[in-house]
């Protein structure tokens, strides 16, 4: 009881969380937000006009949401409701929550190809990362390319980051039957050709394929690449397989939001992660694989039975 009244006590008080206010390392966020002078005033006040108080320039760790939602990339539609979950985790641990948007690729939508603009939106993310106040990121992938391309261009920024995959929808249901996304396509394509589906039934099934939120839920190229971020440890346990229409994909959001501000106070970068030493508790307690090497993708894709498309979209 005493410490939930302290903490009530510091918020109300505006009195800044010890933990980022005596730092060993001085914080990124602090070049922008703690300088003096004429550059100072020009960082501080025209955050000022979004509602910023006083306290978020005082030393706290400043969180990047890094978000790929796009109506135009539907597997990513709810990415909006996904962040708010993600600020709420930000808050509580005493961060300052940023949201930005990099470019989305929608993969049942672009044309010829997303995997022609990977590049380009890892590049979007690089330079945005590098560019702004940011001490810590949380990436919001789903569809099939938004996940590499956020996290290469945040690997390349070396900063403290975590994965929040925004999860697989719901089987669809046909006549009493799951159907998956992308696979009952060509048969139900093939059926109507031969006329064993007739137009009306093909538009029911259409329908019935894509009933919620998420992204494919077969072990497409979207569920492929976010298992082998959950192996990689680079997201909470668990987040990969948590359905988008699950309430429990909110919760993973949230701790996610909780768990960056830990990882900027313990100063765990991408560096950290690829030489080995932090690998294990880089994002909390991760699955042992029984695969140390970050790069040996190859035998935890064939583990569990993933898409061959993860060799180009992680190459």
């Amino acid at each position: 009881m005493l410490v939930v009244l302290n903490q009530r006590f510091k918020l109300a008080n505006r009195i800044p969380d010890i933990r980022h206010t005596m730092k060993k390392k001085e914080l990124r966020s602090h070049e922008w937000f703690g300088r003096e002078g004429k550059m100072g005033f020009i960082y501080r006040s025209w955050m000022r006009n979004q509602g910023t108080p006083d306290s978020e320039f005082d030393g706290r760790p400043v969180i990047g949401i890094c978000n790929t939602w796009s109506e135009l990339t539907p597997c990513n539609a709810h990415f909006r409701e996904l962040a708010e979950s993600v600020k709420k985790g930000v808050y509580e641990d005493g961060g300052v929550h940023l949201e930005f948007p990099i470019t989305s690729l929608g993969e049942t939508m672009m044309r010829p190809t997303a995997m022609l603009f990977r590049n380009l939106a890892s590049m979007d993310a690089e330079e945005t990362i590098r560019a702004n106040p940011l001490d810590g990121v949380v990436l919001l992938c789903g569809c099939d390319k938004t996940t590499p391309s956020a996290l290469m261009g945040a690997a390349s920024v070396n900063l403290p980051t975590i994965v929040v995959s925004g999860g697989p929808m719901l089987n669809g249901k046909y006549q009493d039957k799951d159907i998956g996304s992308g696979t009952h396509v060509w048969t139900f394509s093939e059926d109507l050709r031969s006329g064993r589906m007739s137009p009306r039934q093909f538009a029911m099934a259409e329908a019935c394929m894509s009933r919620s939120r998420g992204h494919c839920m077969t072990m497409g190229t979207a569920s492929t690449m976010a298992c082998m971020i959950e192996s990689l440890g680079m997201t909470l346990p668990g987040g990969a397989a948590i359905p988008a229409a699950d309430s429990r994909r909110k919760v993973l959001a949230q701790l996610a939001g909780r768990r960056i501000v830990e990882m900027v106070d313990e100063d765990l970068d991408l560096r950290h992660y690829y030489q080995g030493g932090g690998r294990k508790r880089y994002c909390g307690q991760c699955r042992d694989w029984g695969i140390n090497q970050p790069g040996n993708t190859s035998d935890r894709n064939r583990r569990q039975g993933g898409s061959k498309n993860r060799t180009g979209r992680l190459r």
